[in-house]
């Protein structure tokens, strides 16, 4: 149960930040979004469970959290922002996550996926 909290502690930190209403969030979404690449890695202590849950995630995560052109843009011209290095370091993540985020053999799951939307 406490490999599962402190799986799900990314996605609720995510979640309450990028809804406040009270100040622009939308430049935080590509650094957020590189808090969940990082949380949906396979770790040697994952149990069941939380591996099962990663895989759908992953396979999920283009078309929950997609990086557009808009959240880049923003993010790189945020002035309270980070560095646009570190900006650029998670645009890495675009990149290699084909590779290194996608297993080839993973099954699509059910529980995750949903029709793609236009954005």
């Amino acid at each position: 149960m406490k490999n599962l909290i402190q799986f799900l502690k990314v996605f609720k930190t995510a979640t309450e930040v990028l809804s406040g209403s009270k100040y622009p969030t939308i430049s935080l979404v590509l650094l957020f979004r590189a808090e969940i690449v990082a949380a949906l890695s396979d770790q040697p202590n994952d149990c069941a469970m939380v591996r099962s849950m990663k895989q759908c995630m992953r396979r999920a995560l283009d078309h929950r959290l997609p990086i557009t052109e808009l959240i880049v843009v923003t993010a790189l011209l945020d002035p309270d922002g980070p560095a646009p290095s570190r900006t650029a370091c998670c645009l890495c993540i675009r990149h290699r996550r084909r590779q290194e985020l996608y297993k080839p053999n993973e099954p699509t799951c059910a529980a995750f996926s949903f029709s793609a939307r236009v954005v």
